[in-house]
């Protein structure tokens, strides 16, 4: 459907036949014993009319057959006027009946013209977004890599630079210093991806028993809480799809850090189940707890943990109070693929 608004013109065509119809039907009404009944012709009239686009013409073209169906009975020829005047009530009732079908149906024609109109708008005002969106993004990604990454290349060649020997560092502050330096290698790693861009990996992802082995070993460090895995049997085998798989690791990521900074812990559990078709994963820990109302208003990182928790369909949940220590609950689908 044509979404261009008809113009005058448009409907000069249409209204040239309906008028040259009009006066042959009247012609032939006049030349036609009153017997017969040519007048009910005017109905093709009135639809030849829905092409002119225009319902004044339409209104005004049915008032004109109106209008001829009853002179016709004076200049036509014959006596039987009751059956001529039974006919040029039909043909009237049959002419607005056309001429109100005829408005509907350009009535619901015109509502059609618009929705495709706002459609056609509003299909160009998402492509322009998009369009600013990308171009964003790759704004983005050059000042990532020409600012944030040269930055964090730079700190992490000035840390290498600035410590003694791993070999003649105590255990502890060599256990620190690979894993700062493993951390920093990690971000390089994830803003190179972010600037590259979504990727489909060769391989596939590991599994999330596996995933999430590391992520706990990696935290791991002799000034922080010493967190426990507590893998369901079975789970090393379960592999999710890379973007849940994703979620989930920057949700736990995200829970052993603020534990790590924040919580004063000694230790933490975190479990990993799977149930119905469920993943749930719980992390607990001993420290001094905190309000999760205050946290949300005061940073992103329960925001972002929630964010993600929604995208997968799931539910989060979190009980901590000061002193009390913290307990974090994560249910999400799961449809893993077993690997054998």
């Amino acid at each position: 459907m044509n979404s261009r608004t008809p113009s005058t013109r448009d409907s000069l065509p249409a209204l040239s036949i309906a008028l040259g119809l009009a006066v042959g039907v009247f012609i032939l009404d006049a030349m036609t014993p009153l017997g017969m009944a040519p007048q009910m012709l005017y109905a093709v009239v009135l639809l030849v009319s829905v092409w002119t686009y225009n319902r004044r013409i339409v209104k005004l073209l049915a008032w004109l057959c109106t209008a001829l169906t009853a002179a016709g009975l004076i200049f036509a020829s014959g006596t039987q006027y009751e059956t001529a005047i039974f006919n040029r009530v039909v043909s009237l009732s049959l002419i607005w009946l056309t001429a109100v079908l005829a408005l509907l149906y350009m009535r619901s024609e015109e509502r059609l013209r618009q929705v495709n109109l706002n459609l056609e708008q509003l299909v160009s005002e998402r492509t322009a977004a998009l369009i600013q969106a990308v171009e964003q993004r790759e704004r983005l990604g050059r000042d990532l890599h020409d600012d944030i990454l040269q930055l964090l290349y730079a700190a992490g060649l000035n840390l290498k630079a600035a410590v003694p020997p791993v070999t003649r560092c105590p255990p502890d502050v060599a256990g620190q210093i690979r894993h700062t330096m493993g951390e920093l290698e990690l971000a390089m790693q994830r803003l190179r991806e972010y600037i590259a861009g979504p990727r489909i990996p060769a391989g596939g992802e590991p599994p999330v028993g596996v995933a999430l082995a590391n992520l706990v070993q990696n935290m791991a460090v002799s000034d922080r809480p010493r967190f426990n895995l507590n893998l369901q049997p079975g789970l090393s085998a379960v592999s999710l799809p890379r973007a849940q798989t994703e979620h989930v690791m920057h949700i736990v990521r995200e829970a052993l850090s603020n534990c790590a900074r924040h919580s004063r812990a000694t230790q933490g559990l975190v479990t990993v189940q799977r149930d119905n078709g469920v993943l749930q994963i719980e992390i607990n820990d001993d420290g001094i707890g905190f309000d999760p109302d205050d946290a949300r208003r005061d940073g992103h990182g329960l925001a972002n943990m929630s964010a993600r928790v929604e995208e997968m369909g799931g539910i989060l949940s979190i009980a901590s109070s000061p002193g009390q220590g913290t307990r974090i609950m994560v249910r999400v689908p799961c449809a893993e693929e077993v690997r054998p």
